[in-house]
């Protein structure tokens, strides 16, 4: 099962290219390219736009792409303002999948990590110039900015 998860998946659309080569040695050693361009997936409350990327696998079970691969797109949830974000992650052929570096707008700033080992239960955000205002908490009344290098989540 490539997807386990598939099931809370809603609506997907773009286009999904996946070309490549099988080399035979002691076993097949496939050399995949994955090109991702402008997909739309709905998954309950978020919804990401825009998708796209190459990705270069050396697995499709499990799926293994040891080098860092890097995607772009826009997420919005529950409705609410589309962000941008870029993300470059890793599929290695033994450990955890890693988000080499993650970063996306936020409140009026950045929000950007990495390395994070999605095993790990612990990870550090670094937040550039937050606007408070835009944070929007109910009953919360707040002006400037916010940054700070290191958040632990």
């Amino acid at each position: 099962d490539v997807f386990p998860s598939h099931r809370s998946i809603g609506d997907v659309a773009g286009r999904v290219e996946l070309s490549g080569s099988t080399r035979w040695g002691a076993g097949p050693e496939p050399r995949l390219r994955l090109d991702l361009r402008e997909i739309s997936i709905s998954t309950g409350a978020a919804r990401i736009a825009d998708l796209s990327g190459t990705i270069e696998l050396a697995s499709l079970t499990p799926l293994v792409a040891p080098e860092t691969q890097r995607l772009t797109g826009a997420l919005s949830l529950d409705g609410r303002a589309a962000t941008r974000f870029d993300l470059a992650f890793r599929l290695p052929a033994a450990g955890a999948p890693s988000i080499e570096r993650l970063s996306f707008a936020f409140a009026g700033g950045t929000v950007s990590g990495g390395p994070i080992a999605l095993d790990d239960e612990k990870f550090a955000l670094e937040i550039a110039d937050l606007d408070l205002a835009a944070l929007g908490a109910e009953g919360l009344a707040a002006r400037g900015r916010l940054s700070n290098r290191q958040s632990p989540i």
